[in-house]
């Protein structure tokens, strides 16, 4: 068992001293679909809410934490 793991550490650093110095190749991004127009209201309802309570619950901002949330929301969609 003790040869066992000895062997397997000069192998894994045996592969680390080969990839060391070359760049790793980077992997593809997948393709971003379009987002549909309801998950983009619940993105935004989701914010509106997160500001809300971020404000300590106070009433009577709602229409305005909308419309930050959708500011917010629009400016971090692809």
């Amino acid at each position: 068992m003790a040869v066992e793991k000895r062997t397997i550490k000069r192998r894994v650093a045996g592969r680390k001293a080969a990839t060391k110095g070359r760049p790793r190749p980077r992997a593809k991004a997948a393709p971003q679909r379009a987002l549909t127009p309801q998950e983009v209201r619940r993105m935004i309802r989701e914010k509106a809410y997160e500001i809300y309570v971020r404000r300590g619950r106070a009433h009577g901002r709602d229409r305005g934490d909308w419309f930050e949330a959708e500011r917010i929301v629009e400016s971090t969609r692809p």
